[in-house]
């Protein structure tokens, strides 16, 4: 039996600090990522998802429980885990965008000159911005920065693809394009994505299947399946939707959360 790329069990986040009382930020959740699978975190504001993606990028230390990537426990960061954030400034500003790429093929790949190049290239042709390659972060619009750093964290070929609301600040179009190209990429690379979204259409229409969380501290509500919606015009894409919205509506009843809990388990 192939092991899941990420096993999380009875994982509990808190925050310290030493002008108030420590803040638990995630209580207690086990869950697993498939292969291949795009797992989205879902829920309001404060309930833990992007404590919890940073968890699995290493940032962050849980207090308690187990969290494996690939059957070994995550003690820090690692070139397995790649994560693009939501904000547009994750592009060093004096790299040209193929600069950008290189750099981080020579950190993880040790790979240098054309060879360094030539696999740039080929990821920013796949996120569609081969032409501005030779541009700098400033040139680009918000869309093209946010291809650009996926671009970047595909290159590395990293066993989990970390998205924190990556299109949560740009114009619906382009948010709508870019959503398109994630599963375009995704398919094409076999790509396995944890990702973070405040959105609940959007989770329908990318994820496989959409872990709901409570408001904090954060618990697991359900995990629901998506992979069957195809998307937005699938017929079960509103009643999903729907679905997913009462459950959020639901994250203040305790024995739901502990109901969907234990069926995790």
């Amino acid at each position: 039996m192939i092991a899941p790329v990420i096993s999380a069990e009875a994982v509990s986040i808190r925050y310290e600090s030493r002008d108030r009382d420590s803040h638990l930020a995630v209580d207690d959740v086990t869950f697993e990522v498939r292969q291949g699978e795009r797992f989205v975190l879902l829920g309001p504001s404060g309930c833990g998802k992007t404590s919890l993606l940073m968890s699995i990028a290493g940032f962050i230390k849980p207090v308690s429980g187990n969290l494996q990537v690939r059957g070994k426990r995550i003690l820090g960061p690692g070139p397995d885990r790649a994560v693009v954030f939501q904000d547009f400034d994750q592009l060093f500003p004096w790299r040209t965008v193929v600069g950008n790429l290189n750099y981080a093929a020579k950190l993880a790949l040790g790979l240098r000159g054309d060879e360094a190049r030539q696999r740039s290239l080929r990821y920013l042709e796949l996120v569609g911005i081969r032409d501005a390659a030779d541009r700098y972060p400033h040139q680009l619009s918000g869309g093209m920065k946010q291809r650009a750093a996926i671009a970047r964290a595909l290159s590395v070929e990293p066993a989990l693809l970390l998205l924190d609301e990556p299109f949560g600040a740009v114009d619906e179009i382009t948010r709508t394009n870019l959503q398109r190209e994630l599963v375009r990429i995704c398919d094409s690379e076999s790509m396995t994505v944890i990702m973070v979204t405040h959105s609940i259409p959007e989770a329908v229409y990318l994820a496989d299947r959409v872990m709901v969380m409570s408001s904090g501290p954060g618990r697991i509500q359900e995990i629901v399946d998506t992979s069957a919606i195809d998307g937005f015009g699938h017929p079960e894409f509103g009643s999903t939707v729907e679905q997913l919205r009462l459950l959020l509506e639901d994250g203040s009843t305790p024995a739901v959360r502990k109901n969907a809990q234990g069926a995790q388990r």
